[in-house]
């Protein structure tokens, strides 16, 4: 009797498990990769994203960056800090799962350090990104591994 209830409970819990996909109604994001860890003057970076979400409404939904500096010296004087970055993700026939390009200008993502006559003005960051889609749920914040921005 236990055996019998013991292999029915096993195989409710196989079936259970079965039936669930892996994406979430809030959207998950990840890294996939990056052009490179070292971004010449005159250079970009590219990040690759991978996207889901159970109901497929990433579509013209929502990306947030926020470059992260990790300099421990300080910027130069005048030179504002980051702020968080919103642009609109291009529409695309719904889908639980994408592919996104994040592109940024290196000249862009590049802050002036306050550095001493011989000093390199290599500037460290990380990249942090979230996603919205569009009814409005908002996915962890994931982060790209360490990127350097040569100075000039």
């Amino acid at each position: 009797m236990t055996r019998n209830l013991i292999i029915s409970a096993l195989a409710l819990f196989v079936l259970g498990a079965c039936g669930k996909d892996n994406f979430q109604t809030t959207p998950q994001v990840k890294v996939k990769s990056l052009n490179g860890n070292l971004i010449p003057v005159g250079g970009g970076l590219v990040i690759n994203l991978e996207a889901t979400d159970k109901e497929g409404d990433l579509s013209e939904g929502e990306l947030v960056y926020f470059p992260k500096l990790l300099n421990v010296r300080r910027l130069a004087p005048n030179i504002p800090d980051y702020t968080p970055v919103t642009q609109g993700i291009p529409k695309f026939p719904d889908n639980s799962k994408t592919d996104l390009e994040l592109r940024l200008d290196r000249n862009f993502i590049y802050k002036d350090i306050n550095a001493r006559t011989g000093e390199d003005k290599n500037d460290t960051i990380n990249v942090r990104i979230v996603v919205k889609d569009r009814a409005g749920n908002t996915s962890d914040t994931t982060t790209t591994e360490t990127i350097v921005l040569l100075g000039q």
